[in-house]
């Protein structure tokens, strides 16, 4: 069974930037691809897995910044994967606009919030 297969939420090829946060030191990172639940990136920082994390997705062309908690959950070379763990109401409004904008399964989105809420 393939990786896409085993998931329970779409993952949107999503590039941008970001900011993870370790206490108060900012290190900037790429993102590959988001989800609802979570998010892959690509740093020089080195994590470590179950690692609580703060990350920042930072909106191109615009001043919005959602900002999530989240633990690492694994890793393969520079790129980590981080499950979000809190995202405010108007973070997950973004975060659904964008996979609605950057995936073709509209109804699949809205089954994923609808699990998410329960």
């Amino acid at each position: 069974m393939e990786d896409q297969e085993k998931r329970k939420f779409s993952r949107a090829h999503f590039h941008g930037n970001g900011v993870l946060l370790k206490g108060s030191v900012q290190y900037p990172v790429q993102v590959e691809d988001l989800s609802l639940r979570g998010v892959l990136i690509s740093c020089d920082q080195h994590l470590q897995l179950h690692e609580e994390v703060r990350f920042h997705l930072i909106l191109t062309h615009s001043d919005i910044v959602i900002e999530t908690e989240g633990v690492v959950v694994h890793k393969h070379g520079r790129e980590y994967g981080i499950k979000f763990t809190l995202v405010d109401a108007e973070g997950m409004i973004h975060l659904r606009s964008i996979m609605e904008y950057n995936t073709e399964d509209f109804s699949g989105i809205e089954n994923e919030l609808f699990f998410l809420k329960n």
